[in-house]
This record gives C-alpha cells, structure tokens and sequence, in this order.
C-alpha cells in the first residue's frame, strides 16, 4: 500500500485559502439576493 504525500501549508496560504473560499461563499449568497453584491478592494 502507498501512502499519500504529506501536504503543507504555510499559515499565509491557509490564510490566503480561507479568505477566497469566504468570499467566494458570501458571493453565492449575494447571488441569491436581490440587489446584494459583494465589493471587494
């Protein structure tokens, strides 16, 4: 049996990862709201 590469992150990409899938989640919400948009900068 293999066994699968151990997989790392640095915190700055966890950090990174996280962010993009909140904003991609309040996105789908918006999408469901009428006249709601989510503004990024």
């Amino acid at each position: 049996m293999t066994t699968a590469p151990a997989l790392s992150a640095t915190d700055a990409e966890l950090t990174a990862r996280g962010t993009a899938t909140l904003l991609s989640a309040w996105e789908a919400y918006a999408r469901g709201c009428a006249g709601a948009a989510v503004h990024r900068r």
